[in-house]
């Protein structure tokens, strides 16, 4: 309540007094502290153009950039107050964490330790460095800063901030709040962090900070309406906040809005071009609409932005071979391998896209320097997997094999080359060895439903019709299983006459099931065929018929023979038919 006449009360004196730096700043702050992020910043860039060497005032821009997530302007106030004095601590903070949000772990870690080294109370260093450590593989001095890990941030001097605040204004209202709940949400205390934000939303309702925050921790617990509600609040109050409306689009695409999810992201880009997550998030959406040019455009946007992004080198190459566009897609890997020549990521991509394009040589080349130059033994898994997956399309099994088994010795998390090596094994007809694969896999991912499928055919071709029902319906237990999943187990129960796997009655519920989720025509043949399996003949030949009517001239001549004699099947009140790989 007293923030706005507090507002006019210093506008009033700048207005009064335009040339008087004490008063915009004081402005400036009351702005960063009532969420006004933008005018907030504008104020500080003034106070600079009047005292070059303000050294507070350069922190609190780089702070208010920072939550703006403007890297690139948080960074250069940042390196303007190390060059007025090189051993500040908030500073360095300030560097630590954009470096960490960059990717670049050595250079956080280096800032961190620095700022912890000026000011060692500020213990909160200790689980910054703790999971930058963390990221570098060093876990043990990683471990050595998490046990001394706590809430207190770098501070620094600012004696006009104390002399507005008394000194305590940091530490009270709003911030003891929000500072609480960033702790727990960085601890995965999501539901401690709702609580702490819900409180800062109840002590100052009118600070867009506390509302995005909220939205933020209700997010992650899964809470997207009450996310939407802490955003929509957000933006209501701070209309200026590029990152909010792409929050709020990302939350918009968790409840399946997808036409307003992009809305709020074409808002955030329009408000700042800049924004690269907003980019990457409209390319996925573009790409889920089936929209690629709109999708290649937006990742074009983004590699402008972050031109030595891999992931984002990968994700665009995927779009172009999805257009037909190869080529292009494989000089921008080069390029994007060329300024990575290090990462095996990128690499392996590369040489996959090589092997594709029948280019085994080069494939097998790009690899072999990606294993060499990898220095952990995930990476070099990475690239044995490419390895393997250039022999298996150049038809070297046995070259492929062992990649793939190299490649799980080195990562047994490589659930990818696991995938692959079962694949060999069905191939090559060793099916026991496959399905153990298979199994080992689905342990792993068991909403892989391709795996779960191709595990239920080989367990089929090992005459193992049991195992195949086991694996399959394994899956149907799941709430995400598909259409295609409940069909083909349907065709399985209704069809194999071992005991053991035969159950005519749950077949027909599986596939009445894909028929009320998908009413394809293959569907609804499954459904007719479970009719007739149950007995119930003249429905079956009702439904075949119509199944029939709809399939003329949409499929082709051998399928439509195999329906027709199904349908004389049921007319004669006998069981249906399905070729093996329909099963």
């Amino acid at each position: 309540g007293l923030l706005i006449p507090a507002e006019a009360a210093f506008t009033n004196a700048v207005q009064l007094a335009p040339d008087d730096s004490r008063w915009i700043y004081f402005l400036a702050l009351l702005r960063e502290f009532d969420g006004k992020l933008e005018p907030a910043a504008a104020g500080f860039e003034q106070v600079l153009e009047l005292r070059p060497d303000d050294m507070p005032a350069m922190i609190h821009l780089g702070n208010v950039r920072f939550e703006q997530a403007r890297l690139e302007d948080a960074r250069a106030a940042y390196e303007m107050a190390l060059a007025v004095d090189p051993e500040s601590a908030a500073a360095h903070y300030g560097l630590g964490r954009i470096s960490s949000a960059a990717g670049d772990d050595a250079a956080a870690a280096m800032h961190f330790e620095q700022a912890l080294a000026e000011q060692p109370y500020a213990d909160r260093l200790n689980y910054l460095l703790g999971l930058t450590y963390r990221n570098l593989g060093d876990l043990e001095k990683a471990q050595a800063y998490l046990e001394k890990r706590g809430s207190a941030e770098p501070g620094f001097d600012d004696p006009l901030f104390d002399e507005i605040s008394g000194g305590r204004a940091r530490i009270g209202g709003l911030w003891t709040n929000m500072n609480a709940g960033s702790q727990a949400y960085i601890d995965g205390d999501y539901e401690r962090a709702i609580d702490e934000f819900r409180a800062a939303t109840a002590n100052h309702p009118d600070d867009p900070r506390s509302w995005r925050s909220l939205g933020m921790a209700l997010k992650v617990m899964g809470d997207y309406e009450g996310a939407r509600s802490a955003y929509e609040r957000a933006i209501e109050l701070d209309e200026s906040s590029a990152v909010d409306y792409r929050d709020l689009g990302l939350v918009l695409i968790g409840l399946g809005e997808i036409e307003s999810a992009e809305d709020q992201l074409l808002k955030a880009v329009e408000l700042d071009p800049q924004l690269l997550p907003a980019h990457a998030a409209l390319a996925k959406l573009m790409i889920g609409t089936g929209r690629l040019d709109e999708a290649l455009r937006h990742y074009d946007a983004a590699i402008e932005i972050d031109p030595l992004s891999v992931d984002l080198a990968i994700s665009r190459a995927e779009v172009l071979v999805a257009m037909n566009r190869s080529g292009e897609a494989l000089e921008g890997l080069a390029s994007a391998s060329a300024a990575n020549p290090l990462d095996t990521t990128i690499s392996a991509a590369y040489g996959l896209m090589l092997a594709d394009a029948d280019r085994a040589d080069e494939a097998l080349t790009v690899l072999g320097k990606a294993f060499d130059t990898a220095t952990t033994d995930v990476e070099r898994g990475k690239a044995q997997y490419g390895i393997g997956r250039t022999h298996l399309a150049s038809g070297d099994i046995t070259a492929a094999f062992e990649a793939f088994e190299k490649a799980l010795q080195l990562n047994p998390e490589n659930n990818a080359a696991r995938l692959e090596l079962a694949r060999v094994f069905a191939r090559t007809q060793n099916y026991a060895a496959a399905i153990g694969t298979y199994d080992s896999l689905l342990e792993r991912t068991p909403e892989n439903e391709k795996a779960r499928t191709e595990a239920a055919t080989a367990a089929v071709l090992a005459r193992r019709a049991p195992d195949a029902r086991r694996i399959l319906e394994e899956g149907t237990a799941r709430d995400d299983a598909s259409p295609q999943l409940l069909a083909m187990t349907a065709r399985l129960m209704a069809i194999v006459r071992n005991p053991q796997v035969r159950d005519p009655q749950r077949a027909l519920e599986y596939a009445l099931r894909a028929l009320e989720m998908s009413r394809t025509i293959s569907n609804a043949e499954t459904v007719a065929l479970c009719l007739a399996a149950v007995g119930r003949f003249e429905e079956a030949v009702e439904l075949q018929t119509q199944v029939l009517d709809e399939a003329q001239g949409r499929v082709g001549a051998e399928t439509e023979a195999r329906m027709t004699d199904n349908l004389s099947r049921y007319r004669a009140r006998t069981p249906g038919r399905l070729p093996l790989e329909s099963s």
